[in-house]
């Protein structure tokens, strides 16, 4: 155990190493299912757990490396710039590459968690029952639930390299590009700490005890290699008060944690829209409205054809509960961004709406959750 807690400190480390040149990123994602449930299409606030239950993301990423300056080792963060023009450019006119590393932390649960004899003494009313099951109170808790999702957590570190220009896309103009690969190994079992994690959360805020972890996924090393193109197939100016972006991607994961291919679509619509292409100058940014530099909505729509996902499958070397998910799904997602900063720093901020598609065959509707982001430029 001691060395889990070894790992994520040098990981902590490291990231706070990182973070001291000009222009560079530091940004924290927090993904919950606490407050948002649409369990059978209905919108309810209510403290539950359940399926892709907590998520949190620490995110680094480096200053651009220009290729048409002269060339400067202390920009070729972690290879990034040697990794990505040695890849294939897959007709990609590269102008620069920047890179990165992620430390997260993912944790599922079946939909029921707690068993209702700790909680009421109705508990052979199948009407009761229903009406609870919104809260993750059933019965047999502390058993195998065999037609749900298995307990499973993953603590997992990433080296991410990008690159940005232009291509044709769909062999048309010439369009804003970004390609991005991510290299990710991780844990995944009683070392990845999900039991006391949520047992320490819901103990804080008095919520109900889950009683399962014992039939979570065995240890596992975790291996991934993810890979996606983006472009950007539309926008406006940057100087109009009401700016729009449209952007589509396709990319592919594999290893032992997911085997899939996606495509998506995301639009955004609002003023001072951030740069995601092209590494913005801070000095460039301007200041409006008593320092807020931007506000906007967005949405996007992910269509995913999954081959394998240990989170639902179980275990892929040794004999765990385990379920077969569902080939096709989608991740819809909407929500605002904020921008506000100084002559030095910006803050973006976005809170947004996520719903998944049906993963298992024995799945109760989709699921619902928030993320609230927050990242630093400085």
């Amino acid at each position: 155990m001691k060395s889990i807690y070894y790992y994520i400190i040098i990981n902590l480390l490291f990231l706070s190493g990182l973070f001291a040149d000009k222009h560079e990123h530091l940004s924290v994602r927090w993904e919950n299912d606490t407050f948002l449930n649409t369990h059978l299409s209905n919108l309810w606030f209510k403290y539950t757990d359940r399926y892709y239950t907590n998520g949190v993301y620490l995110n680094y990423m480096s200053s651009d490396n220009e290729l048409s300056r002269v060339q400067n080792t202390d920009q070729n963060f972690l290879w990034s710039k040697s990794l990505m023009q040695f890849l294939p450019k897959l007709g990609m006119e590269i102008e620069r590459t920047r890179g990165g590393f992620q430390l997260e932390h993912q944790m599922y649960t079946p939909a029921i968690i707690a068993s209702c004899d700790n909680y009421y003494r109705f508990c052979n009313n199948q009407r009761f029952l229903d009406y609870i099951f919104d809260y993750g109170i059933g019965k047999d808790a502390d058993q195998l639930q065999v037609n749900d999702r298995p307990y499973a957590a993953m603590l997992m570190s990433s080296v991410i390299h990008e690159r940005r220009g232009n291509s044709k896309f769909l062999s048309m103009r010439s369009t804003p590009t970004v390609d991005t690969v991510i290299i990710g190994l991780g844990m995944i079992g009683p070392e990845a700490l999900g039991e006391q994690l949520q047992s320490g959360w819901h103990q804080i805020f008095n919520g109900v005890r889950p009683e399962g972890w014992s039939n979570q996924l065995k240890s596992e090393v975790g291996l991934l290699l993810h890979a996606d193109r983006k472009w950007r197939i539309q926008s406006s100016s940057k100087d109009s008060f009401l700016a729009h972006e449209v952007d589509t991607s396709l990319g592919v994961d594999l290893g032992n944690i997911y085997s899939q291919a996606e495509a998506g679509i995301s639009g955004r619509l609002g003023f001072g829209l951030p740069e995601t292409f092209y590494d913005e100058s801070i000095d460039s940014y301007g200041t409006t409205f008593f320092g807020i530099r931007g506000f906007y909505f967005f949405a996007s729509a992910n269509y995913k054809w999954v081959i394998h996902n240990i989170f639902i499958a179980g275990n892929t070397y040794r004999n765990s509960h385990g379920l077969v998910h569902e080939r096709l799904q989608y991740d819809l997602k909407s929500g605002i961004g904020a921008r506000i900063g100084g002559s030095k720093w910006d803050v973006n901020a976005e809170l947004y709406w996520n719903n998944q598609s049906k993963e298992f065959n024995n799945q109760v509707g989709s699921h619902s959750y928030l993320t609230l982001s927050v990242n630093l430029s400085i």
